[in-house]
């Protein structure tokens, strides 16, 4: 899960279902520019500092090798 959306930079991330796995985190912005990567050793529950990026539309994709959750991010000031 992934809250509040729409966010003013800092989101909340909750993994139960990757516990203990290993994944990354990954945000793109709308044109497909990577603006950050972060690998997650042992599970990930917590926030997202994204108060860098500018307001607009991005997609947060989580990948643990097998499969990928990709998720709309809406920001604004």
């Amino acid at each position: 899960a992934v809250w509040p959306n729409p966010a003013s930079g800092t989101v909340n991330i909750l993994t139960p279902k990757l516990e203990g796995q290993n994944f990354t985190l990954r945000v793109v912005d709308a044109m497909g520019k990577e603006v950050l990567l972060r690998s997650v050793v042992n599970g990930f529950n917590g926030s997202l500092d994204l108060q860098h990026l500018p307001t607009g539309l991005y997609h947060l994709h989580i990948a643990n090798g097998r499969e990928t959750k990709s998720f709309k991010l809406i920001l604004h000031n």
